[in-house]
């Protein structure tokens, strides 16, 4: 199940009312383990496969996108805010290749609702697991 906020109701800024947020936690495996540089890989891919997903279902910008990767007793994180060429990929410490992936991901997007914002970036997650072979076992 996803969380997905709504604008930030409070704030004197009207720019704020059009952002909205979400988050969720899936956990996945497939038959191959997962290598370091091959999560490395797949999180750059991730955040341009939510990017364009969000952007495709009506996004006005990016304003942030995050997750986390946990895999092996490592963590791989990887943010963007919505260029391709500003993405940033880091973590590590993983320590024998693993079948399983727990992903973490929330994202702040401008111009859909909380409900869309989660059902886009959801669904390009999904999209993405297989891509690379991972079964989704269970969604938060």
């Amino acid at each position: 199940m996803s969380q997905a906020g709504r604008g930030h109701e409070n704030s004197k800024s009207p720019l704020h009312q059009e952002f909205n947020s979400c988050g969720f936690v899936m956990s996945m495996r497939r038959q191959t383990p997962l290598g370091e540089d091959e999560l490395r890989a797949m999180a750059r891919e991730l955040m341009l496969a939510v990017t364009e997903k969000t952007r495709i279902a009506g996004a006005v910008e990016v304003g942030h996108i995050k997750a986390v990767m946990e895999s092996g007793g490592g963590i791989i994180y990887a943010n963007t805010v919505g260029d391709p060429s500003d993405i940033t990929v880091k973590g590590g410490g993983l320590g024998s290749p693993s079948t399983e992936l727990k992903l973490t991901l929330n994202s702040v997007i401008l111009g859909l609702s909380g409900d869309e914002a989660a059902s886009a970036a959801r669904e390009a997650a999904e999209v993405w697991a297989g891509v690379y072979g991972l079964k989704i076992n269970s969604k938060e």
